[in-house]
């Protein structure tokens, strides 16, 4: 069951067959290996806790260490003592393990196959990593496509910052502009991210409504917000249900967040629409900082 940001859960139907391919994709670009451990603390009731990496690992006769809670002290210990290889996590837990005390110490070098989704990975946020010998990978998908949709590999992660990559092998992605359906191909401009692919699911349960709003013609309609630039790589931008509109331009949330976190002192942003007579809207940041005060920005 999956809401996406609003609205209530729907259910996916996921057969043998879409987590079977999904399985395929993951194993023809990420470096898992038999054998492997992998850490399980993202809940198991997520498609990226359970479908990502977890299964994998099990049908493959490795070793998965799973924790009930998300503990950013305890998966630093947990990485370094079990030798962990692989891990899915979103950004918020690489943040809040990269704000822990133990992390200038932490052995961190096992990680050959990091993935973070969820969320666009915050710059910052991969320098901390490449400092400690690991490289964060990107990827986006959805419950919808059992998840994984795009990839971005370990060799790009600082090339192509922000990106969440290109689509998975067996999976295909075009832009569509959201008031007209028809495909975007100009390089840089924003759409919705529509997919299609044997690892996406081809109805919602018991839900006709649903499925026929989120389904034309074998393509899911993510209601994501990206572009694809010149030279065919991914950026998600935001959900479209999250766009401020101020004055008549589009403002996504999460790139304003991205630059915010960049500023010394930042731990966490939320940015938000608030309604404005002059405007319509205006866009306004909820942010928490290292000392407790608010800088200068």
């Amino acid at each position: 069951f999956t809401s996406g940001t609003t609205g209530q859960p729907k259910g996916v139907e996921l057969s043998y067959g879409n987590i079977w391919w999904n399985s395929v994709n993951v194993d023809s670009l990420v470096d898992t290996r038999r054998g492997d451990t992998n850490l399980a603390v993202a809940p198991l009731f997520h498609i990226g806790g359970l479908n990502a990496l977890t299964i994998r690992v099990i049908v493959r006769g490795g070793h998965v260490v799973v924790r009930r809670t998300f503990d950013p002290r305890q998966a630093l210990k947990d990485i370094h003592e079990y030798k962990v290889n692989q891990a899915f996590l979103v950004p918020a837990m690489l943040s809040a393990m990269a704000q822990a005390d133990e992390f200038a110490d932490a052995k961190l070098e096992s990680l050959r196959a990091l993935i973070c989704a969820g969320a666009p990975v915050p710059t910052i946020l991969l320098r901390q990593y490449q400092a400690k010998g690991v490289e964060v990978q990107q990827a986006w998908g959805l419950t919808e496509t059992a998840p994984f949709a795009t990839y971005l590999p370990a060799e790009l992660t600082h090339q192509r910052p922000g990106s969440c990559g290109v689509p998975m092998p067996f999976t295909q992605i075009k832009v569509v502009d959201p008031l007209t359906g028809v495909e975007v191909e100009e390089a840089g401009q924003t759409g919705e991210l529509w997919v299609k692919g044997p690892n996406v699911t081809r109805r919602y349960w018991n839900n006709p409504e649903a499925t026929e709003s989120a389904f034309s013609d074998g393509w899911f309609r993510s209601g994501d917000i990206g572009y694809r630039d010149a030279d065919g790589f991914l950026y998600v931008v935001d959900r479209l249900k999250d766009m401020i509109i101020t004055g008549g331009e589009n403002v996504y949330p999460a790139e304003v967040e991205r630059a915010l976190m960049e500023y010394p002192g930042v731990l966490d942003v939320a940015v938000v629409g608030v309604a404005d007579e002059q405007w319509g809207e205006t866009v306004v940041a909820v942010i928490s900082c290292a000392d407790e005060t608010v800088p200068s920005i």
